[in-house]
C-alpha cells in the first residue's frame, strides 16, 4: 500500500521545518514539499519597481540556504520527501497554483502569521491541516 502524500507549504523558518516534519513524521504521511521565499518575491520587485539593482545570484543563494536548513533538520527528523520544491513568489498565489498543478488529497500548511494560514485555508478545496506554531 502507498503511503499518502499530502503537499507541505512553508516559508523560509527552520522552527516551521521542525514542527511541521515532526507532525508529518507521526502521521506517517509523504510530503511533496514547497517553501515559498515571499521575501525573495517582495525584494526583486520592490528592486525593480525602485530601479535598484536585484543580485541575480540571491535566488539560487536564498534556496541552497533553506536546502541547507531542511537537511540539517531531516537529519533529526525521518520524513519521507517525494519531491521538494523552493520558490520565490507571493504566498497566496504560488501556494494555489501548486495545489491545483500537483492535486494533493490533503495540505498542510505552517505559517508564522496563523491568521494567515486560516485565510489561505479557505480559498483551499483539499483535506487541510494547519500547524499553529507556539506564539504564532
Amino acid at each position: 500500500m502507498r503511503k499518502e502524500e499530502a503537499l507541505l507549504i512553508l516559508e523560509d523558518n527552520r522552527h516551521q521545518y521542525e514542527s511541521a516534519f515532526k507532525y508529518v513524521a507521526k502521521l506517517g504521511m509523504s510530503v511533496i514539499l514547497l517553501v515559498i521565499l515571499e521575501d525573495i518575491y517582495t525584494l526583486e520587485k520592490t528592486s525593480t519597481s525602485l530601479g535598484v539593482p536585484f543580485s541575480k545570484d540571491l535566488l539560487p543563494k536564498a534556496k541552497e540556504r533553506v536546502n541547507n536548513k531542511i537537511d540539517t533538520v531531516l537529519e533529526k527528523i525521518k520524513v519521507d520527501i517525494v519531491e521538494r520544491n523552493i520558490v520565490a513568489g507571493p504566498m497566496d498565489e504560488t501556494a494555489i497554483k501548486y495545489i491545483s498543478d500537483k492535486e494533493p488529497e490533503t495540505v498542510i500548511i505552517c505559517f508564522s502569521d496563523f491568521h494567515r494560514s486560516v485565510k489561505l485555508a479557505d480559498k483551499i478545496d483539499r483535506d487541510l491541516m494547519i500547524i499553529k506554531l507556539r506564539g504564532g
